[in-house]
């Protein structure tokens, strides 16, 4: 079905390049909250970042994936031919593995973008290029007559409706499980990482600098006067305590929206307090072990 080209290049050109930017620049978060909060290491150290399950779950997601990809286009053709613009059939086995090809391509690629915790320009850009890549390489091979049979199928595929409605659909369907099944994850069991994140997102580490190192005395001692001066020059300012209607004391909004600072004579940023997700019965039988 597939045109052999089609087979050499997918691994090679067509979904090489996004995992090994995943693999090299992903990370789940920054490394000042990483010192910032050592608990995120656990997962690792006791190895139940994978298991058999999963395992056995992304085995299983990607056999339904492949079957997204051959079975749509398969149940178009058997109910009856298609023709392009200008009249000719798309009945040949090989432009079937145009429609399967690009499906699969697709999915592959926008598979790895969801799955990457930190999106950057970098990482779009080549998911991009990567897909765009098998447009280009099938227009290019096909308008030669080396390519004998698969000769004009790529101009003959786009130039058809049903390609493009195809696609459309196999891409949906092929991410579509996935993708539900991580936003109810995230929110109704979410990870030690998903529960850093969002506090990463409500700023409660936007006081650490970016450079942070809490094994460095002389950082810890700087980070601490400044800690100190902003939380004088604080109190002084726009945190000052108002009275409510009642006539108890309230701090205002201003103090309220910006995390807890140190006090004086302390020696570092206190780390917020992170609420992660209690270990399991076989994350304390390991632990029991290890001491």
């Amino acid at each position: 079905m597939y045109e052999f080209t089609y087979l050499m290049c997918y691994n090679l050109f067509f979904t090489s390049v996004p995992i090994i930017i995943m693999a090299i620049l992903d990370q789940d978060v920054s490394d000042v909250v990483s010192l910032a909060v050592p608990q995120l290491y656990r997962t690792g150290v006791l190895g139940t970042e994978w298991s058999q399950y999963k395992f056995f779950y992304y085995m299983l997601d990607g056999l339904y994936q492949s079957a997204v990809a051959f079975w749509f286009p398969y149940l178009i053709y058997y109910q009856g031919k298609f023709q392009n613009m200008k009249g000719l059939q798309l009945d040949h086995r090989f432009w079937v593995g145009v429609y399967a090809a690009h499906i699969s391509i697709f999915a592959a690629n926008l598979y790895i973008l969801m799955r990457q915790y930190m999106w950057d320009w970098l990482s779009i850009l080549l998911v991009v290029l990567s897909n765009l890549m098998v447009f280009f390489w099938t227009g290019a091979w096909t308008s030669s007559l080396i390519a004998q049979n698969f000769y004009k199928s790529g101009s003959q595929c786009y130039g058809s409706a049903s390609f493009w409605c195809v696609l459309f659909i196999g891409i949906v369907a092929s991410l579509l499980p996935r993708f539900v099944f991580d936003v109810l994850r995230r929110l109704y069991t979410p990870s030690d990482v998903n529960i850093v994140q969002e506090m990463v997102s409500k700023g409660d580490f936007s006081h650490y600098p970016a450079d942070y190192d809490p094994t460095d005395v002389n950082q810890i001692n700087q980070s601490s006067g400044a800690l100190r001066h902003d939380s004088t020059s604080t109190d002084n300012g726009s945190t000052d305590l108002e009275k409510n209607n009642n006539g108890t004391l309230a701090l205002d909004d201003h103090q309220h929206n910006h995390p807890q600072q140190p006090q004086q004579g302390s020696q570092q940023p206190t780390p917020p307090q992170v609420m992660v997700n209690p270990p399991s019965t076989t994350e304390q039988e390991r632990l029991a072990l290890a001491n």
